[in-house]
């Protein structure tokens, strides 16, 4: 089978400035995703550990009510209720809670991956946008040199 050549596509200066734009605002918002998932990330593993330290606990902890304020609670956790959507909940022993926990964790990091793929991907597409319009600027200058 023939190799096929890639198509020759002629744009202007303006058409790739545009092109650089809108890949910087793409990029901005995969930053910006990829931060979410990174917070994600971080609280499930805080939820984690504090099922894990619950369970263990073999006194009163204290628990947060808010505005700097707190209470002992006894510490038998059984069962934890998990949100999982549109004001559905599930009550979970801890183990399964934690099971389900870093499974989202699993599916979360396979997000950050193909996220920071295409962030690569777009990262190398704007800095050839950036090389082929320095090349074009640096040709003007230089017809405008031989042109004076």
């Amino acid at each position: 089978m023939p190799e096929e050549k890639p198509k020759e596509v002629k744009l202007t200066v303006g058409q790739l400035l545009e092109m650089h734009r809108q890949l910087e605002s793409n990029l901005q918002l995969l930053r910006a995703q990829e931060a979410e998932l990174q917070n994600s990330l971080i609280e499930i593993a805080a939820t984690i550990d504090a099922i894990k330290e619950l369970k263990e606990a073999k006194k009163a902890v204290l628990a947060t009510i808010g505005s700097g304020c707190y209470i002992n609670v006894s510490a038998d956790v059984k069962e934890v209720t998990m949100h999982i959507g549109q004001n559905i909940f599930l009550k979970k022993k801890p183990n399964e809670a934690i099971k389900i926990l870093e499974n989202r964790q699993k599916q979360i990091s396979k997000n950050i991956e193909k996220l920071r793929k295409e962030i690569a991907r777009i990262s190398n597409e704007l800095n050839s946008i950036r090389k082929i319009v320095a090349d074009v600027s640096r040709k003007q200058a230089g017809k405008d040199v031989q042109s004076a």
